[in-house]
């Protein structure tokens, strides 16, 4: 996600410019608007600041924001976003689980060693 233009190389979108966090929730926000085929002008901005779908502190004032998120997506380049999307969040879920793992397996061996060394003594 960390280019759209990777996936979308005839739009322009200029996300990345736009928020400091590609990743963030803001960021994914703006890519749903732009994967639904919504139009993104001042109302549609409006109403995503009131319900915090976008942050305050993107980098881009609104009027930025707003030249920004427009550009034209085929449904082509829309599903393709969305399939990359889904492999990411396949992705983070897997690091995610290998991080708990690994964790888990630290603080085994931790209490082991703790055990080990309080009957040695």
């Amino acid at each position: 996600m960390a280019n759209v233009s990777t996936a979308c190389p005839t739009g322009v979108f200029h996300l990345s410019g736009t928020v400091s966090e590609i990743n963030g929730k803001s960021a994914r926000n703006l890519l749903e608007v732009l994967l639904s085929g919504q139009t993104f002008d001042e109302t549609k901005y409006e109403q995503m600041r009131a319900s915090k779908q976008i942050s305050g502190g993107l980098k881009a004032s609104k009027e930025e924001l707003i030249e920004d998120m427009r550009g034209i997506m085929t449904p082509l380049q829309r599903r393709m976003m969305r399939e990359l999307l889904a492999h990411l969040k396949e992705l983070n879920e897997h690091i995610w689980n290998l991080d708990v793992k690994t964790a888990l397996i630290a603080v085994f061996f931790r209490i082991r060693n703790r055990r080990f060394n309080f009957h040695r003594f």
